[in-house]
């Protein structure tokens, strides 16, 4: 069986993200055109925080599977709907600022999942019947001193097919 289900997911996003991600931002600092350049992801780390504050190094991304179920399983096949999370840790000296660059790295993050949904044939984003796309936590301000940390955290579910 060749089948890697959740963890080959999460893999494959962040090979996906390390390689598109910087042009993504770029792409966004010219959509807004007001000076406020978004910073490279310093860090993708496949785990689910246990500190937030843990890297010393913002801006960095957090990718991860929080739940999965399977639906269908076979020699050669299988079929499974997970929930992707990515968490976005980010800090500035400006509070102000900080809060409008954690809006537009959700939007990067946002369409780079969207841009990679259908891409290799085997990940789709899906929204269950009655339930939710993608949700998108956007989290208080945390300051210390002349620094300020905040963070955007986006679930979406996905159907991963592997044959």
């Amino acid at each position: 069986m060749t089948q890697k289900l959740a963890p080959g997911f999460v893999d494959d996003v962040v090979v996906y993200f390390a390689a598109n991600l910087p042009a993504q931002l770029n792409l966004e600092d010219t959509l807004w055109g007001d000076g406020i350049v978004l910073d490279d992801i310093t860090q993708i780390e496949k785990m689910d925080p246990d500190i937030i504050e843990r890297m010393m190094t913002p801006p960095y991304l957090y990718v991860f599977v929080d739940s999965a179920k399977i639906f269908d399983w076979r020699d050669g096949y299988s079929m499974l709907e997970t929930q992707l999370v990515l968490w976005c840790v980010l800090q500035d000296t400006d509070p102000s600022t900080l809060r409008l660059k954690q809006g537009r790295y959700a939007n990067a993050l946002w369409k780079l999942l969207v841009a990679y949904s259908g891409a290799q044939g085997k990940y789709n984003m899906a929204a269950p019947e009655g339930d939710f796309m993608a949700d998108f936590e956007y989290g208080m301000m945390l300051t210390k001193g002349t620094m300020a940390m905040n963070d955007v955290r986006i679930e979406s579910r996905w159907t991963v097919t592997e044959r």
